[in-house]
């Protein structure tokens, strides 16, 4: 799964929220361990836009499986 510059907001907080779901993260703690800000998931759940260093970091969690 890959968070990519051109997916709707709305999207990638679904893809986000489902990932840390299936693993028993809370939102607060992969938003900290991924980019330093735990109201990341809400944030983009409210419509934030991403930079594409914050999609690069976001990125690079996912692929270790949420863990700092």
């Amino acid at each position: 799964m890959t968070i990519t510059a051109t997916m709707p907001a709305h999207q990638i907080a679904r893809v986000l929220a489902r990932f840390c779901q299936d693993r028993d993260i809370p939102f607060s703690r992969f938003g900290r361990h991924a980019v330093g800000d735990p109201r990341l998931i809400y944030d983009v759940q409210g419509g934030r836009t991403l930079r594409p260093v914050t999609i690069d970091r976001i990125n690079e969690a996912l692929q270790r499986g949420g863990r700092p």
